[in-house]
């Protein structure tokens, strides 16, 4: 869908700088599908967590239950980061 430049300018000062590639940091593709992609925040969770998207390794077995570990707990900082890559994974699959 295109919108008129003109009547868009006449409610408002704006300029007509183009076609829209970007927003709010995920880059649009208007190829085939129009889709939306993410590529800034799939690099910080490479370099924050050192590890590779699509090179991760999962340490628990499908089917197994969580328990609490009794020996040792994160610390504030180490609970931060975790905290902070649940919420980018979040973000990503919204």
């Amino acid at each position: 869908m295109k919108i008129k430049s003109r009547s868009l300018r006449s409610k408002s000062s704006c300029d007509d700088v183009g076609e829209l590639m970007e927003y709010v940091g995920c880059k649009i593709d208007r190829t085939r599908n129009s889709k939306f992609t993410q590529p800034v925040l799939f690099q910080s969770i490479e370099h924050e967590f050192e590890c590779v998207v699509s090179n991760v390794k999962i340490l628990a077995e499908a089917g197994s239950v969580l328990v609490q570990n009794e020996q040792e707990s994160l610390s504030v900082a180490e609970q931060t980061k975790y905290q902070s890559g649940v919420g980018k994974l979040l973000h990503i699959i919204r």
